[in-house]
């Protein structure tokens, strides 16, 4: 772009339009990512020439609220995208305007809100002043939009994005923009050769100069009608975009701490407070290890206790709970306590070293005996025998 300062205002139109078109529709869309600081120094610069251009126009007055579209002057109708031009570099961009050397690394969305509420302002001037300029621009259904505004320069998210609650209307809608949108599109390929093979050094360069004043007028309209379509899509995705925005968790910055004077890397040992090193031990020669240092700092783990002896048998045992005594120690031990009885012997085996035969017999085997006695003073059928007798 020329940096003279003899440029007319219309040599730095287009200029800043061919540049314009560069950055939203030409290769560097693909090349530059939008959080770039190379990308957003272009739109920083294209918005100070546009403000600069819109500053103009209003000193000038082109347009008034009285005069239609078919009474202003074909070289002024261009102008009026300038409010368009504004809001779609203020949607993307990212930085503040009055500083815009900030680094984007800290908060791509610091002033995210503040600009899209900006283009948010932009679009509705823009639209606002195509309703101004006669029925020959907005149709029926978008100028009944903007009716429908309460406030015309602060309309609410219902008012923008449910104007029409009728899904098949709303359709019907869509398709009959997407449409126009592409019939314009074909139309105006001329209007941005025009732009892009602008040179503000050869005005004789002028494709535009082969064609009636009445069909280059056409032409420029049909450029105010494709943007009024952007200008209300843009519209819709900024509310949505103010919506979510403002139900972000606000992030706090935590101011940076000066560093203690007293603090230095090249101390053995930092005794003011925290740090993120792990404290070293005493060294193992020591034949006295320090538990606390002078500042009362904790250098090593210990238990306060009374029984010496028995931390030593845990230290330099074995680590297990080993047994006191032997089994028969034991069984021993519960016998006499009573927790277990001796088991009784039953039926001894016959010819046992340790039976006595001078013990007493049962009195089963006693019964037995005297039952075998009787048996042989009174054999069998004796006493039928003397009963028959006589």
């Amino acid at each position: 772009m020329s940096e003279s300062t003899n440029q007319t205002i219309g040599q730095k139109f287009r200029n800043a339009v061919k540049e314009f078109q560069s950055v939203f529709n030409g290769s560097e869309t693909v090349i530059l990512r939008k959080d770039s600081n190379a990308y957003q120094s272009k739109l920083s610069k294209l918005i100070s020439d546009f403000v600069s251009i819109q500053i103009v126009v209003d000193r000038l007055s082109l347009f008034s609220d009285n005069e239609t579209i078919d009474e202003i002057n074909t070289n002024y109708i261009p102008f009026a995208n300038t409010n368009y031009y504004l809001g779609v570099l203020y949607m993307n961009f990212l930085l503040d305007e009055k500083h815009s050397n900030i680094d984007l690394q800290d908060d791509k969305l610091l002033h995210k809100m503040k600009n899209i509420s900006i283009a948010k302002n932009k679009f509705l001037h823009f639209l606002n002043q195509l309703q101004g300029f006669g029925q020959n621009v907005l149709n029926a259904n978008q100028n009944s939009r903007l009716n429908s505004f309460k406030e015309t320069f602060n309309p609410t998210f219902d008012e923008i994005v449910s104007f029409n609650n009728n899904p098949t209307l709303k359709r019907a809608e869509k398709i009959s923009n997407y449409k126009l949108e592409k019939e314009l599109n074909g139309k105006l390929e001329i209007l941005f050769e025009y732009y892009d093979k602008y040179n503000d050094n050869n005005d004789d360069d002028d494709i535009l100069k082969n064609f009636d004043e009445e069909i280059v007028k056409n032409i420029f309209i049909d450029q105010l009608r494709l943007n009024s379509i952007h200008s209300f899509s843009n519209l819709e995705l900024i509310v949505m975009e103010i919506q979510v925005l403002s139900n972000r968790p606000e992030q706090k910055i935590q101011p940076i701490k000066p560093q203690d004077p007293r603090k230095n890397d090249n101390s053995k040992e930092n005794d003011y407070g925290y740090t993120p090193k792990l404290e070293s031990l005493p060294f193992k020669d020591k034949k006295h290890r320090d538990l606390i240092s002078k500042q009362g700092r904790v250098l090593q783990p210990f238990t306060i206790t009374s029984n010496k002896q028995e931390l030593r048998n845990k230290v330099f045992g074995t680590g297990q709970v080993l047994p006191s005594m032997s089994v028969e120690e034991y069984l021993d031990y519960e016998l006499a306590n009573g927790k277990m009885m001796k088991e009784e012997v039953k039926d001894a085996p016959k010819g046992s070293e340790d039976e006595d035969s001078d013990n007493i017999d049962s009195d089963e085997e006693l019964e037995k005996r005297l039952w075998d006695d009787w048996k042989d003073e009174n054999p069998k059928g004796s006493g039928n025998m003397g009963a028959n007798l006589g």
